[in-house]
């Protein structure tokens, strides 16, 4: 693993509420909108001086501050305006005047031609990590409150990942007018059917064999025998996950996915980390942080077993590595989801209480070790202080979104927990997302 060192920023962004806070430290704006003529439609040059969470990058006008679609830190650009607010705008970049020291050339045709697939497209591949640390780092500045160079947080752990192309193994295509599937382009409901270069080209060979219902959404994965699985679904609505499928059209209705000796069982529009070396990353971590238990942090008698909790478990994936970190032979795990689990061929010593986390954890019995890996939207306030009143010593908590995870952890500190240990995946290599894993201990 590589490790990074890093200074929190200063100001960056995080959608619309850090838009405001981003702008009430820019210059006086005064009456802006009416003094300066900076109104919808009004093309202008500008330099992107900073990224912001979303994709978006950060520059500053006589009106104010600019938040860029298009735009990479130190670029020059042409861009029109495309909304108007009183604290800040927002502008589609139209050309790029002059490239910026994280630019480079495309690496995806899809992008190249209008998807939303790849926001990072054209970021430099060894580059794109050290971008992604920055986004972190003022959102836990931000959002989480943290104070630059305070014992708050350690220094951020880059790990080390495969970054080319094709580790994506798992795609959601939309299907258009013409039967065909693709991904979407950005910002719309419209397919193109030009190659995403994330994705494993197994999928593309697929689907590319095959006539789909307009309309519809089609579901795919490469698992870990190597079989490429395709299924035609009802669109799902937006943000949420198809959970049935309609129409199996390659492949078996079940994939089969391995995590070191476990293997899995599930459907194909089953919850998997797209990236195919995530799932064994995410396990070494969990077993890594094994190392901050205490030799007096466990059960009151020989006789109990040492007890885990895997929320927001899914089918299980990470609950194995959870069993060898409280060491194996005396351990109970309990992986905690609203995911139906088939055919479970894993550990004897996990289990499965199906519901929902927050209505669940009164039930659990006390937990030496806790792995949590909520949605985008995060665990939240309440959900982190039942689990600290159980007091666990040791908990690893994934975040897929920067700002909601920034958020957990100050709830984390609050509770007084002290963060022990702060990595960063990039899980999906040609976007703006990545992964953070936090590791905590109890006071």
């Amino acid at each position: 693993m590589q490790k990074v060192t890093g200074t929190l920023m200063s100001d960056n962004g995080n959608h619309t509420e850090s838009a405001k806070a981003t702008a009430a430290t820019a210059e006086p704006q005064g009456e802006a909108e009416e003094s300066t003529g900076l109104q919808v439609g009004t093309t202008l040059q500008v330099t992107a001086e900073r990224p912001a969470h979303g994709g978006e990058t950060i520059g500053t006008t006589s009106a104010g501050v600019i938040f860029l679609d298009g735009a990479l830190p130190g670029d020059t650009v042409m861009a029109e305006v495309t909304q108007r607010k009183k604290s800040f705008s927002r502008g589609r970049v139209t050309s790029v005047l002059e490239s910026g020291p994280y630019r480079g050339a495309s690496r995806c045709a899809a992008a190249d031609a209008g998807a939303g697939c790849c926001d990072f497209h054209q970021v430099i591949p060894e580059r794109e990590a050290e971008l992604k640390q920055l986004i972190l780092e003022d959102q836990l500045r931000r959002v989480g409150k943290f104070t630059a160079g305070s014992e708050e947080l350690p220094q951020i752990r880059i790990v080390s990942i495969d970054e080319q192309p094709g580790t994506r193994t798992r795609a959601r295509f939309g299907v258009g007018a013409d039967g065909k599937a693709g991904v979407r382009r950005r910002h719309s409901t419209d397919v193109i059917t030009e190659r995403c270069s994330a994705i494993d080209p197994r999928i593309y060979d697929e689907v590319e064999k095959h006539s789909f219902t307009p309309g519809a959404e089609v579901v795919c994965a490469v698992d870990s025998l190597g079989e490429v699985h395709v299924t035609e679904t009802a669109r799902a609505p937006r943000g949420k996950r198809v959970k049935h499928s309609r129409k199996v059209v390659a492949g078996s209705p079940l994939v089969t996915e391995k995590v070191g000796g476990t293997t899995f069982v599930f459907p194909v529009t089953g919850f998997w980390q797209a990236h195919r070396e995530v799932p064994e990353i995410f396990s070494t971590l969990i077993r890594e942080a094994a190392s901050y238990a205490r030799e007096d942090d466990g059960p009151a008698s020989e006789e109990e077993p040492l007890c885990g909790w895997d929320l927001y478990g899914g089918v299980g994936a990470l609950a194995p590595a959870l069993v060898q970190a409280l060491g194996g032979h005396n351990a109970e795990v309990i992986s905690v989801d609203t995911t139906y689990v088939k055919d479970w061929q894993g550990s004897d010593h996990v289990s499965f209480a199906r519901g929902d986390v927050a209505g669940t954890i009164p039930i659990l019995p006390q937990p030496q070790f806790v792995v949590l890996d909520p949605p985008r939207t995060g665990a939240g306030f309440k959900t982190i202080g039942a689990i600290a009143a159980h007091k666990p010593h040791t908990v690893v908590h994934f975040g897929c979104d920067p700002a909601t995870c920034a958020r957990d952890l100050r709830s984390w500190v609050d509770y007084g927990y002290r963060v022990v240990e702060l990595n960063l995946v990039n899980a999906f290599p040609g976007s703006y997302h990545f992964e953070t894993v936090a590791v905590l201990v109890a006071p």
